[in-house]
């Protein structure tokens, strides 16, 4: 048997974010509709609450990233090692809640590479709901349900300050947050998956995504950062114009702001 780091040397990062998208897919499909998905059933590496949908799914996922040889960096399962260097960062149902109670907005997210967000090479979000599947390649663009990510098949739109649509994960209490929401012609939308919402930035379906708080984690947002900027997007860091960097650590927390045209990000200045 080939040691997994020739296993996964013989096999492209886009391949095994595909591979370990899919499987959790044919998971959900296999437990959707259960009413015991919401039920915790132990803890995360995070620290967060991890239910039954979460578990069954990322065993599923853990399971293929064995038989591919390659690291993982999980929500539920922290750090695998499967002795590869090449990692897979996953969160297998992102957007729990909304999973668990019937919202239909969740999906799995997979990143492929090393080190950090500069490190990503590949990167798929697969939505749980519709099977839509979003994938990038480092330097080859991105795409939507075309398979292995090859050139760039997603449709630039200009920014149009008179119709502004934002994803937004913030504390509503907070004064700036509030300042946001009251401008004019703009269109606030909190969905409850960043990764998909990230996606959409890519799209141009959504604007941008904007957290001005540290509350996302690398598994949430490595493939969808790298989605939004082979898509021609912009990934920054909260306040400022420098490119957003995440190392691949399960404790560490970020916030971001994503845009779909660069010219939106002094909005958010």
């Amino acid at each position: 048997m080939l040691e997994a780091s020739h296993r996964c040397a013989s096999v492209q990062p886009i391949a095994i974010a595909h591979a370990l998208a899919g499987a959790a897919f044919d998971a959900w499909l296999g437990i959707e509709g259960r009413d015991d998905l919401d039920d915790e059933v132990g803890m995360g590496a995070d620290g967060t609450a991890t239910t039954r949908a979460d578990r069954l799914v990322e065993e599923a996922m853990l399971e293929v990233a064995a038989e591919v040889g390659v690291d993982v960096l999980s929500e539920e399962a922290g750090f695998v090692d499967n002795g590869a260097g090449l990692v897979a960062v996953i969160d297998p149902v992102d957007g729990t809640r909304n999973a668990g109670r019937g919202v239909p907005f969740f999906c799995t997210s997979v990143a492929v590479g090393r080190r950090d967000l500069t490190g990503v090479q590949a990167g798929v979000v697969q939505n749980l709901v519709t099977g839509d599947s979003y994938a990038a390649v480092r330097g080859k663009g991105a795409n939507v349900n075309g398979g292995a990510a090859s050139g760039r098949d997603v449709t630039r739109r200009d920014f149009d300050r008179n119709d502004v649509l934002v994803g937004l994960i913030a504390d509503y209490a907070d004064v700036d947050t509030v300042t946001m929401m009251q401008r004019r012609n703009w269109h606030i939308r909190d969905l409850g998956s960043a990764a998909l919402e990230l996606c959409l930035v890519g799209t141009g379906a959504l604007d941008a995504f904007h957290v001005p708080k540290p509350w996302l984690r690398v598994i949430d947002i490595a493939a969808g950062t790298l989605f939004v900027r082979e898509a021609g997007g912009r990934v920054v860091a909260p306040g400022t114009a420098t490119d957003l960097e995440v190392p691949f650590d399960i404790t560490a927390r970020t916030g971001i702001t994503a845009v779909h045209d660069a010219v939106a990000l002094e909005a958010f200045q």
